[in-house]
C-alpha cells in the first residue's frame, strides 16, 4: 500500500495513520515470516497485551513447554550488587 506524501500550500506531510498502518503490517509480515502457523494469534494476544498467551506460543512453537529449571539455575552474578540482590529474593 505505502505512504502517500500530501501536498497543501507547498508543504508535504503524510498522515500518521498511513505510518501506523505500514508499522503494523510490517511487524505482521516479520511475525509471518518467523511463526507462519500462530503468527495471527501471536499478533492479536500481543495487542491484547497478553505476554504470558505470546510466551506459551512462541514456546509451544520451538517445542519447548515451560521455563527449564537448569536454564534458570545456572545464572552466576557478575557484579556484587547482582549478587545481593539475589541474596535478598533468598531470604
Amino acid at each position: 500500500m505505502g505512504i502517500k506524501v500530501h501536498t497543501m500550500n507547498r508543504r508535504k506531510y503524510v498522515i500518521e495513520e498511513d505510518i501506523n498502518r505500514e508499522m503494523e503490517l510490517k511487524y505482521i509480515n516479520s511475525l509471518h515470516k518467523k511463526y507462519p502457523d500462530q503468527y495471527k494469534e501471536i499478533y492479536l494476544a500481543i495487542k491484547e497485551d497478553d505476554y504470558l498467551h505470546v510466551y506459551e506460543l512462541i514456546n509451544s512453537e520451538s517445542g519447548k513447554d515451560t521455563i527449564n529449571e537448569q536454564t534458570t539455575s545456572e545464572y552466576h552474578p557478575q557484579s556484587d550488587s547482582a549478587m545481593n540482590f539475589l541474596k535478598n529474593l533468598q531470604l
